[in-house]
């Protein structure tokens, strides 16, 4: 086992698994009193009177921890205890099968160093660490500064200044870095059970592993980017205004696509630590949960954007024109918002097993050999409208769906981890 980003985590599971034996072989005298130690009627009382020990304090003393876990430590009734090894899994880590700290989720190396230079990276990789410690607010509220800081930047540069594009740009990327600030004094202001030391910032052995998990993803967002520039290059044969009625459907679709989005986030990452704890069970149960969550939230946006289209629309313009073919779009795309609950969630759920491989191959299958070919297709038709080229979005998901439920029923029956 080696010390990665969780130190004070890790270094406590190498001290405390000789003491406490939690599974361990060890023959040795010591670890067979501490385990009759432990399953003495009322281990609590015996751990009360531990003397406690400052929230600063980087190694602490097995007992300690212990009692820490009891709930005998003020200010620590909800400790977590994990594990940072190198390994895809828990069952891949010969560390954490033959001794870890009862109680102890395992967390692979992977999961704590990848990272971008970027602001937005920057942003991505406190928030994920932030989830990491259970603290799901924050993120929000790094958001939430960021989004008053554009809007106000905005009227400032773009209304006030009148720097019109330029003054946009500059908004938000100031924006995204104060978000950033505001974030690390929060990192470092918070009393974090670790230390985050220079050494954790250098290339090492482990970036090949990052690579391989965050390559296939990579690839994956750079030729869907790229399929939805050629998708505007279809919808430009249509016309100025059907052009124009498209760009302001994007709008409404990058606003229904947020949760299904945080879905597919979240799910990545509670799946991750189910499976490390070896608890695959509880992570299948989180997908479809994740999948009724999403079609419940679904359906209700399905509604607003199939019906109410053309006001959501003119939210963003004053031509009716443009209205129209906006909510034309939107017709088309509408069941989207529902197969898409399904969609993100299993692949939130595979992203969690470290499956980006597979992630990369059915989103670029589901890309380049249905949702292109569908639109172009649709595109030079005679009586082609933005309402049939729209409904590419849904035949390609649909066809993702599929996919996926036989990689999934495929899993099952050939691999063990998902038992």
């Amino acid at each position: 086992m080696k010390k990665r980003v969780l130190a004070v985590l890790l270094s406590t599971a190498m001290v405390a698994s000789l003491a406490i034996g939690c599974g361990s072989n060890s023959k040795s005298d010591d670890t067979k009193s501490e385990t009759k130690t432990e399953e003495k009627a009322d281990t609590k009382e015996e751990t009360k009177d531990v003397e406690s020990v400052e929230q600063r304090t980087v190694y602490v003393t097995p007992e300690w921890l212990k009692s820490a876990q009891d709930g005998n430590q003020e200010g620590y009734e909800d400790v977590v205890v994990a594990e940072v090894a190198y390994g895809d899994n828990a069952k891949d880590c010969d560390s954490y099968q033959k001794g870890h700290i009862p109680g102890a989720i395992y967390v692979g190396d992977v999961e704590v160093e990848d990272a971008t230079g970027s602001e937005e990276g920057a942003y991505n990789l406190l928030s994920a660490i932030f989830r990491g410690l259970g603290d799901s607010k924050s993120p929000l509220i790094f958001v939430a500064v960021a989004c008053v800081i554009n809007i106000v930047g905005d009227l400032v540069l773009v209304a006030g200044f009148n720097m019109n594009a330029a003054g946009a740009a500059i908004a938000t990327v100031a924006a995204q870095a104060v978000s950033v600030v505001f974030a690390l004094v929060l990192l470092f202001k918070r009393k974090l059970p670790f230390k985050i030391t220079k050494k954790d910032f250098s290339i090492n052995r482990h970036c090949r592993r990052a690579l391989k998990v965050g390559l296939p993803l990579a690839l994956q967002e750079f030729l869907t980017q790229i399929s939805f520039l050629a998708l505007c290059a279809f919808v430009n044969r249509l016309g100025l205004q059907a052009s124009s009625g498209y760009g302001v459907a994007c709008k409404i679709v990058n606003f229904a696509m947020l949760i299904p989005s945080s879905l597919m986030q979240s799910m990545a990452s509670f799946v991750s630590q189910n499976v490390g704890a070896g608890n695959e069970k509880r992570a299948k149960r989180t997908m479809f949960a994740g999948i009724g969550v999403g079609l419940v939230i679904g359906c209700i946006v399905f509604l607003f954007v199939m019906f109410k289209g053309d006001l959501l629309t003119a939210i963003f313009t004053t031509d009716e024109a443009v209205i129209q073919n906006g909510y034309d779009y939107l017709k088309g795309f509408a069941l989207e918002t529902i197969v898409t609950a399904i969609l993100f969630s299993m692949i939130g759920y595979f992203n969690g097993h470290d499956k980006t491989v597979w992630v990369m191959i059915q989103g670029l299958t589901q890309t380049l050999l249905v949702r292109l070919p569908f639109a172009y297709y649709m595109s030079i038709q005679p009586d082609a409208s933005l309402t049939k080229i729209g409904l590419a979005a849904p035949v390609a998901t649909i066809f993702g769906i599929v996919l996926n439920v036989v990689f999934y029923i495929w899993c099952n029956r050939n691999d063990k981890k998902y038992m």
